[in-house]
């Protein structure tokens, strides 16, 4: 009984993906109670793309993906790697000036850095005597 004994390495290298939300104008008119008075500012609320720059920060997650296939008698050990580099989740929004409030808000990124699938593919095959 042989089998055939597969190694496939795979770096995936996966998704640099700039997501760029939303760049849409607000004007959002809101009303702020302050001290007996009402100031009616403005809220120019900007709304910048999203910087939301998902960033999965050094997660490794080995994750031993069996997968057993009887028809042909594969044996899929996916070793899946997962270098993730976590969650940088960034948004910064500006303040008001002059009755308007450039919101500046979440410019999501969605950036997925260095996937690094390390995909050891143990492929091997019963079949062969």
């Amino acid at each position: 009984m042989c089998w055939f004994y597969y190694y496939y390495y795979y770096y995936y290298y996966y998704y640099y993906y700039y997501y760029y939300y939303y760049y849409y104008y607000y004007y959002y008119y809101y009303y702020y109670y302050y001290d007996y008075y009402y100031y009616y500012y403005y809220y120019y609320y900007y709304f910048y793309y999203y910087y939301y720059y998902y960033y999965y920060y050094y997660y490794y997650y080995y994750y031993y993906y069996y997968y057993y296939n009887n028809n042909n008698n594969y044996y899929y050990y996916y070793y899946y790697y997962y270098y993730y580099y976590y969650y940088y989740y960034y948004y910064y929004y500006y303040y008001y000036y002059n009755y308007y409030y450039y919101y500046y808000y979440y410019y999501y990124y969605y950036y997925y850095y260095y996937y690094y699938y390390y995909y050891y593919y143990y492929y091997y095959d019963d079949d062969l005597y």
